[in-house]
């Protein structure tokens, strides 16, 4: 045997490696322009990445089309067992680079097509077609295998509501919990935590339906749901819960929308180290699993109507109030700050505080000492409560109070209707001060006496005259006016008479916005009446709002009661009051517990209103009103 010098073998090797390189060296720049010959001109290229998929799982295909000029979109033939589209909005990168001197240019358009397997087994992708500079380009033919992917136990999805059934404008809270059973390796030791599990869930491939709201919210706070480890049927999972609370404004089921939770479950982990030593687990593999929400049956009921008080405004849930006022002291006609406080006490979800509407104050009896304006507040929300400021003025001096003010509201829990008022608040009303003329103006008799005090003497008789009279002077010296001259002298004045009296109405219609809507008020109820399908809502606003325009009330304010009450002050008689009542309460209670589809009913609703605009249309604001 012969034996070699480790030492002579190494230097070997090592002049052989140097001759390799260089050889490299010198021949790369010919590489490199022979992989940059197809830039040349324009040409495709396709890139399939899947050979096992997942049945109703999308996977994507990239279609690169390079250094074309002109190009058309990607042709996809029918597939057998696979559905596929042509996603918009093209990626274009441009990449350049110099070598030896020698400049080469790559523009890429890149298309994505996704596909989406409808059944299991070998499914073929025929060739796709693209046209580019005026040649076609094919892909080979590309065979996958679809498999489907049971959720089994691993991933559980529920949407519940808390109460399970509520009531027209009561709060519902909603919470969307989603099961993903813990991943262990026992192998290696290894159990994902809840945050590596939330990872896995494919978010942008999930329906979520309304709360697709609450997960963009934490997102924006970059945050996430966190995960509660717990037991359920012998298995372990993460539980992450997403919240949506809805104040229901119909009667029926609350629908959550379409809900469907993807997740790409992990088959196995795999170890290796990193820079420093440390140990990281990487999947080894993963699958698609989804499963639709189990949707609990969330039942609303309308308000009844057995009950409700005539001072109702739509509060649902449970309240307090209080009221303060200041100052306490005051004359005849001052201005009070009246500040009614209505606080939620619900135990669970807020109230909708935002649409909270006040107390009618001119509809409570005790008030009726007090001047109210007509147009109500619309209050400021903080926290749990909502503060209604309100400026009362005394009419009477032998006012000692504000009365209780009461505020009734339905009270789910005991499904009844309560009325809670607020405490007196005690007032001290003194007469208004009276001016005294006598004591500012001199008397008559005052006026006709000079500065000394000396009475003023009328001088009776005409100027006498100081030259003869001449009869020439008593001649008619006035020319003759003739057609010209009159239409000359008279256009001028009526001109600017016709643009004094535009001017004036301009400046009417600007001063006086109400005799502007009250004009319009016919044809915009009519309007609001027209055309097909029109509901309880759409008669209601429609009578109040021509009864608020004619009465030069504010819009969109009234109840039932109140559009009565001032129809009533116009002078509207008595069969067409009687009508109007009947109608508005009927509109009104269908407010709470109307359907998705109108019916034959609401039809009649819509030609008895417009029975009532020519009546409502004669109404007129009563002199010396309130306000």
């Amino acid at each position: 045997m012969c034996a070699h010098n480790p030492s002579h073998n190494k230097r070997r090797i090592t002049t052989i490696l140097a001759a390799l390189l260089s050889t490299l060296a010198v021949l790369m720049p010919t590489f490199r322009s022979m992989a940059s010959t197809p830039e040349a001109q324009g040409y495709v290229e396709f890139k399939f990445n899947e050979r096992t998929v997942w049945v109703d799982q999308p996977f994507q295909v990239n279609v690169d089309v390079v250094n074309a000029e002109d190009w058309e979109l990607p042709r996809i033939p029918e597939i057998d067992g696979m559905t596929s589209q042509v996603l918009p909005n093209p990626r274009s990168s441009t990449y350049t680079q110099i070598i030896n001197g020698q400049v080469s240019s790559r523009t890429t358009q890149t298309y994505t097509i996704e596909f989406t397997p409808t059944r299991s087994g070998v499914i073929e992708i025929p060739p796709i077609e693209v046209m580019v500079d005026g040649k076609m380009f094919q892909s080979k033919a590309w065979k996958v295998v679809a498999n489907t992917s049971e959720p089994g136990e691993f991933l559980l999805v529920e949407v519940v509501g808390i109460p399970g059934e509520g009531y027209v404008g009561q709060p519902i809270d909603l919470t969307l919990n989603i099961w993903v059973e813990v991943f262990r390796d026992r192998a290696n030791r290894v159990t994902l935590s809840e945050g590596d599990m939330w990872s896995l869930v494919n978010a942008k491939s999930s329906q979520l339906g309304i709360f697709e709201e609450a997960l963009l919210k934490l997102e924006r706070q970059r945050k996430r749901p966190r995960g509660i480890e717990t037991t359920r049927d012998d298995n372990v999972y993460y539980v992450y819960q997403l919240r949506m609370t809805r104040h229901p404004v119909m009667a029926g089921k609350i629908d959550p929308g379409d809900i469907r939770i993807v997740v790409n479950y992990p088959e196995g982990v795999g170890m290796q180290r990193d820079l420093f030593g440390r140990r990281e687990f990487t999947l080894t593999g993963s699958r698609p699993i989804s499963r639709e929400a189990s949707i609990e049956p969330l039942e609303i009921k309308p308000l009844p109507t057995e009950g409700r008080p005539e001072n109702f405004t739509g509060a649902v849930g449970r309240f307090t109030v209080r009221a303060n006022a200041r100052p306490t002291d005051a004359a005849v006609g001052d201005p009070i700050t009246l500040s009614y406080e209505i606080t939620d006490e619900n135990a669970q979800a807020p109230s909708d505080l935002a649409n909270l509407r006040p107390p009618a104050l001119r509809d409570v009896d005790a008030l009726k000492e007090f001047r109210i304006p007509d147009d109500p507040t619309t209050g400021t929300v903080e926290g749990r409560v909502k503060v209604f400021t309100e400026t009362l003025r005394p009419t009477e001096p032998t006012i000692t109070e504000i009365p209780a003010i009461p505020f009734s509201f339905f009270d789910p829990s005991l499904e009844r209707y309560v009325t809670v008022r607020s405490q007196p608040i005690p007032l001290s009303v003194s007469p208004s001060e009276r001016l005294n003329l006598d004591a500012v103006l001199p008397s008559m008799e005052g006026v006709r006496r000079n500065s000394d005090g000396t009475p003023l003497t009328l001088v009776e008789g005409s100027l006498r005259a100081n030259a003869p009279i001449n009869q020439a002077l008593l001649a008619d010296h006035r020319p003759a006016l003739g057609t010209g001259i009159l239409v000359a002298s008279i256009a001028p004045p009526i001109g600017f008479v016709a643009v004094m009296l535009w001017k004036r109405r301009q400046r009417l219609r600007l001063e006086n916005p109400d005799m502007v809507r009250a004009s319009q008020a016919r044809r915009t109820a009519s309007a609001q009446l027209s055309g097909k399908d029109k509901g309880p809502e759409d008669v209601f606003m429609a009578l109040s709002g021509l009864v608020s325009a004619r009465m030069h009330l504010q819009e969109g304010t009234m109840t039932a009661r109140e559009a009565v009450a001032s129809a009533r002050s116009g002078g509207i008689d008595e069969e067409t009051l009687q009508e109007l009542d009947a109608l508005l309460r009927t509109c009104e209670s269908s407010r709470y517990a109307r359907t998705d589809s109108p019916g034959d009913g609401e039809t009649d609703l819509a030609q008895r209103a417009r029975a009532l605009l020519g009546p409502l249309d004669r109404l007129r604001p009563a002199k010396g009103e309130r306000s």
